[in-house]
């Protein structure tokens, strides 16, 4: 039996997937759930394509193995790793099964890069209706 979420974990995850949609809107693309839309790998490759302004390696849309989401959460890893982004604990293998926790730290690290550290200010996080 799974463990109940925490509210504050709830409202933290809220927060950072309006902050992933704000930018996955530049290509008409969203995520409902963070724990499980980032699987694949494609949707994180392009938020890191969007938020970079850099296009990441070769990755392959529509995979079902899950050998082939591995490959691409690797590619978006490593492209991560060359933007000088250092993940501590966070693996293609975490993402992939849904970790939670390890997913928003990468999302919180990436909005310390992104937004806090080039000094983006002017991104408002909308509210839900």
């Amino acid at each position: 039996m799974s463990e109940p979420v925490a509210d504050w974990v709830l409202s933290q995850k809220k927060v950072f997937t309006n902050w992933v949609n704000l930018h996955l809107a530049k290509r008409e693309l969203n995520v409902t759930d963070l724990q499980t839309d980032f699987s694949d790998g494609v949707l994180l490759c392009i938020l890191m394509e969007i938020l970079s302004g850099k296009q990441t390696m070769k990755y392959k849309a529509g995979v079902k193995l899950r050998l082939q989401k591995i490959q691409n959460l690797n590619i978006c890893l490593d492209f991560i790793a060359s933007e000088g982004i250092k993940l501590v604990g966070c693996g293609s293998q975490d993402i992939t099964d849904g970790n939670l926790k390890l997913i928003m730290g990468l999302i919180w690290t990436l909005i310390l890069r992104y937004q806090i550290q080039m000094g983006d200010t002017q991104t408002d996080i909308p509210e839900e209706p």
